[in-house]
């Protein structure tokens, strides 16, 4: 499935149809990560994967939030702490970047903060 809806993006994206793309990337985001959907670890890396993409989309190049991102080492403190401590951690304080860059794109559902409020 994950591969159909990469072709399906593919297909989608250089045609310029906004709302057929987002749809695309939308449902790709929730089938790409391997935990059970509806759990906090599925949400959590759905999360992910949307951030990524916006920031591929914007930069023009692959972006994965590691080491070298100035979005922190996210995926690092995922391995190292798991998903609640890590969503815990980033939902307090001021807005962090990846947030800001969610919000700015209409994907409110994806941020860290709509995470924390599916999972209480």
């Amino acid at each position: 499935m994950k591969l159909a809806l990469r072709r399906l993006w593919g297909h989608v994206s250089p045609s310029g149809e906004a709302s057929a793309l987002r749809a695309a990337s939308f449902k790709l985001y929730s089938a790409m990560p391997s935990a059970e959907p509806g759990t906090l670890e599925h949400d959590v890396w759905r999360s992910i994967y949307a951030l990524e993409d916006a920031l591929t989309l914007g930069r023009g190049r692959t972006t994965l939030l590691g080491r070298t991102t100035l979005l922190g080492r996210t995926r690092q403190k995922i391995a190292r702490n798991g998903e609640l401590k890590t969503v815990a951690d980033l939902v307090v304080g001021s807005a962090s970047d990846g947030f800001t860059i969610l919000i700015n794109r209409d994907m409110v559902d994806y941020t860290f903060e709509a995470v924390a409020l599916r999972h209480p």
